[in-house]
């Protein structure tokens, strides 16, 4: 198994990927749904404040999982006070985990640890020192797995508290819909 940025070409493999394990593919890059925008542009597609990068763990043809890493936009925008410098210096500090999905017959099989663990050094090299991830609240396995690799998982009500640029972040930890906000220091 590899772990390597998706390829032109690749969107109706991730797209049956997403469908078997979520039921539908989960739209909303700059128009377009993930799965067109990796078949038209591969695993780096513009979004504000930078780009995705669509990787995926591929065993010769066939995709087994896959996750989206995206600069972390709703944080920046919500943060104008810092300027749009201090914007653009935080969406590259800190990245959200969009989504990490493994095929049902590669499960357990360690694929997810795999595309955190090669996200984490992507991120890393480029200047990321943290990660979030929203995780379903009533989604346990999700938010057990997210704990053993590393996440921080506050209670609701609880803060995350990101330090950036000699000033205090705080992110709830609960999100709408039901979402806990899940956080991982990289550095």
């Amino acid at each position: 198994m590899k772990i390597r940025l998706a390829q032109r070409g690749e969107g109706k493999a991730v797209a049956s990927l997403l469908e078997a394990v979520l039921g539908s593919t989960p739209g909303g890059l700059s128009g377009c749904d993930l799965a067109t925008g990796i078949d038209r542009l591969g695993g780096r597609i513009s979004v504000p404040y930078g780009h995705t990068r669509a990787l995926v763990a591929a065993d010769g043809e066939e995709i087994l999982g896959m996750c989206n890493l995206a600069p972390a936009i709703r944080l920046a925008d919500e943060s104008a006070e810092l300027g749009p410098a201090g914007q653009q210096r935080l969406a590259r500090r800190v990245a959200e985990l969009d989504i990490i999905a493994v095929s049902p017959s590669a499960r357990r099989r360690g694929v997810a640890r795999q595309l955190l663990r090669t996200a984490q050094t992507v991120l890393a090299a480029s200047g990321c020192t943290q990660l979030l991830a929203q995780i379903h609240q009533d989604n346990a396995p999700a938010l057990a797995w997210a704990a053993q690799q590393g996440f921080a998982l506050p209670e609701p009500g609880g803060l995350i508290v990101l330090r950036f640029g000699g000033r205090e972040i705080g992110i709830d930890a609960l999100t709408g819909g039901g979402y806990r906000q899940a956080h991982l220091t990289l550095i």
